[in-house]
């Protein structure tokens, strides 16, 4: 036999056993992995190596997949009705499942969000008196957190400092607890329903008050509803917030939050 054509045959066997010296585990969204298989029972199949990631252990569920072809040549199939099989064309390039799994468990933030500690400032509804031109502002320092892991509701308190107290024109200082509902959420943003309620002191020391003392020195209940959304930065372990509300310490809240 010619030299050349030997040479030819052995070089193609070398290749065709380089590419097939994997396990190849088809998922039922058709994409491909290509691993080694090391361990099947009823439920998990564990695999070692993940494409050029040779290091990589892990774990697929059974229900997930379709079918295992070995690198011997063996095909396992699953879930698939009892002599049905239908054929596939595994030619076509998909999209790794390597990259799929990374995908899914980057920027999953708001899954992880149990807690936060808030610091916020914004408008408190006062307006300009002719008497003092300074700017209605309210400042505000809170911390809620989740009864627990699976919840959408959080618990909390809220302090608030608010230099003309809406109406009244009085400085105020006061502090809520916090009943908040999450409503929505994707991988990096939220929205929530803040209900609070509280007490607040009305220090009647500056000449603003448009009720002639009534609102002087005196501690009053208070009640705040608002809507809000919350931002996670990249670091996954800060964001910004922004709140919008009725009653009580603000109408309008901004701020930077921290779990």
């Amino acid at each position: 036999m010619n030299t050349k054509l030997i040479l030819t045959i052995s070089l193609l066997s070398m290749f065709r056993v380089s590419i097939m010296a994997q396990d190849i585990i088809v998922k039922t969204n058709n994409s491909r992995i290509f691993t080694h298989v090391v361990k099947i029972n009823d439920s998990i199949v564990s695999c070692k190596g993940f494409e050029q990631k040779l290091d990589t252990t892990f774990t697929l569920r059974t229900k997930d997949l379709k079918m295992i072809i070995y690198e011997i040549g063996n095909i396992q199939n699953f879930n698939e009705k009892k002599n049905e099989v239908q054929a596939q064309d595994y030619s076509r390039p998909v999209q790794s499942s390597f990259e799929k799994i990374e995908k899914n468990s980057e920027n999953n933030f708001t899954d992880l969000y149990q807690k936060s500690f808030e610091i916020g400032t914004g408008f408190t509804g006062g307006i300009f008196s002719n008497n003092n031109a300074d700017a209605p502002y309210q400042f505000n320092l809170r911390a809620i957190t989740k009864p627990n892991k699976k919840s959408d509701i959080l618990l909390g308190i809220n302090l608030n400092y608010t230099n003309k107290a809406l109406l009244s024109q009085t400085r105020r200082y006061s502090g809520q607890g916090i009943l908040q509902f999450n409503f929505h959420k994707d991988n990096d943003d939220l929205f929530y329903l803040n209900l609070m309620g509280g007490i607040g002191y009305f220090d009647g020391n500056q000449n603003l008050n448009n009720f002639n003392g009534i609102f002087s020195d005196i501690y009053l209940p208070m009640a705040h509803i608002g809507l809000g959304g919350k931002h996670f930065f990249a670091n996954g372990k800060s964001g910004i917030f922004y709140e919008a509300g009725l009653g009580g310490p603000y109408l309008f809240n901004l701020g930077l939050f921290f779990y």
